[in-house]
C-alpha cells in the first residue's frame, strides 16, 4: 500500500490495519520463539550424539589397547619362559 492510499483511509480502517499488523507481528514472534526452541533442542541432541560417539570411540580404542597389551604380555611371557626353559602356558581372557 502506498502512502497516498494510506492517507485516503478512514481512522477506523487505519485502526483495523494496525490491529491486523499487530496480530501478524505477535504470530511471527511466537513462531520465531518456537523455531528458536526447536533449534536449541536440535543443537543439544547433536551435541549429545557427538559426545556419545566420542565415548564409544574411546571405549573401542581402550579395548583395542587392552587386547594389544594382552598379546604383548603373552609374547613377553613366552620369551621369558623360553629363556628360563619353562613350558609355555597359554592364558585365556577368562583366567
Amino acid at each position: 500500500m502506498t502512502e497516498k492510499e494510506l492517507r485516503k483511509l478512514k481512522k477506523t480502517e487505519l485502526l483495523e490495519l494496525m490491529i491486523a499488523l499487530r496480530n501478524e507481528l505477535d504470530r511471527m514472534r511466537a513462531e520465531n520463539e518456537t523455531l528458536r526452541q526447536q533449534l536449541q533442542t536440535a543443537e543439544k541432541n547433536a551435541l549429545q550424539q557427538v559426545e556419545t560417539d566420542a565415548v564409544l570411540a574411546v571405549r573401542n580404542l581402550l579395548q583395542i589397547i587392552e587386547t594389544e597389551m594382552d598379546v604383548y604380555r603373552q609374547r613377553i611371557q613366552k620369551e621369558q619362559n623360553a629363556v628360563d626353559g619353562k613350558p609355555v602356558i597359554e592364558k585365556t581372557k577368562e583366567q
